[in-house]
């Protein structure tokens, strides 16, 4: 008989710790609170993903909350892509928040090209549905146009100008007795491990006012001191008559 009485003290704890922790607060006053007010994504190339950047999403009250929706108000179409404590999707029905406990939310920009030269700015929100409420949390991305070059030689002389930035992958070679020329305000960026080799000439011709900029395609904040981004530029044995002004 005791043995039985223990028991059931157990399982009764049990079964209260579990009532307990599975309480929602339907209360229309509750409100979330977010690690930040806001997403903003740095310059992204079009045709390529960013890192992600982390929401984290607070429930503070002591009860568990549920929220009947968070979505991306763009829906499918968005430029963005949400992941919800693991599980990819724009939208997401019946998430609960256990009380003083949290969830996270990683966001990725995915811009497609725009028949523009000039940078312009997409949009979007995270939409948080919660006992009648709705709190939203903006998303910013700055996107470009590129052009893409992938183990690119260069067979003839050639210019590259500053109307849209070139990305490169693997390398670029500057062919024996062939000259790459860089005009005022050229933007070159390399992927991972990527780099220029040069057997003939380089003319970078930048000025005070308007400079050419060579550099790693990663221009996340993050990214800003990490080195080794990318190999460099190689001049060969064979290359001549080089020149960088304001580089």
């Amino acid at each position: 008989m005791k043995n039985f009485v223990i028991v059931l003290s157990v399982l009764l704890f049990i079964f209260s710790a579990c009532r307990k922790e599975d309480l929602v607060d339907y209360s229309s006053d509750l409100r979330l609170q977010f690690s930040t007010d806001s997403i903003l994504f740095d310059t992204v190339f079009t045709d390529k993903g960013t890192t992600s950047r982390v929401l984290k999403v607070f429930n503070y009250n002591k009860n568990t909350v549920l929220l009947s929706n968070i979505k991306l108000a763009g829906g499918e179409s968005s430029s963005f892509k949400i992941n919800i404590n693991g599980i990819a999707t724009s939208s997401l029905n019946d998430v609960k928040i256990k009380g003083n406990d949290s969830i996270y939310v990683f966001i990725k920009a995915f811009i497609d090209p725009k028949s523009v030269n000039s940078p312009f700015i997409v949009e979007d929100e995270i939409q948080f549905s919660m006992n009648g409420n709705i709190q939203k949390i903006p998303i910013n991305a700055y996107g470009r146009n590129a052009i893409y070059l992938n183990s690119q030689s260069i067979n003839s002389n050639t210019t590259f100008t500053k109307d849209k930035p070139y990305i490169v992958y693997n390398y670029i070679l500057v062919k024996d007795q062939k000259t790459l020329t860089l005009n005022a305000g050229t933007q070159i960026y390399f992927h991972k491990d990527a780099q220029l080799f040069v057997s003939g000439s380089l003319q970078a011709n930048g000025t005070l006012s308007d400079s050419i900029i060579i550099a790693s395609d990663r221009l996340e904040r993050i990214y800003a001191d990490e080195p080794g981004q990318w190999k460099g530029v190689r001049f060969l044995r064979s290359s001549t008559n080089n020149k960088l002004n304001y580089v």
